[in-house]
């Protein structure tokens, strides 16, 4: 079992994309990134709860 907590949409080189669009898209990659490592898929995913930073 793998849970994933607090991802955040920064890429790799430091970055954070302008678009919500973009945003979403960096957090969804990096998390098929990490359940990549131990050998999962996005469909294994159980639950997924997106919270919105309205911060900004």
């Amino acid at each position: 079992m793998i849970f994933l907590s607090g991802q955040v949409p920064v890429a790799l080189d430091g970055k954070v994309p302008e678009t919500l669009a973009a945003q979403a898209d960096q957090v969804y990659a990096s998390i098929t990134t990490i359940l990549a490592s131990p050998g999962a898929l996005p469909s294994s995913i159980i639950k997924l709860t997106p919270l919105p930073d309205r911060r900004r």
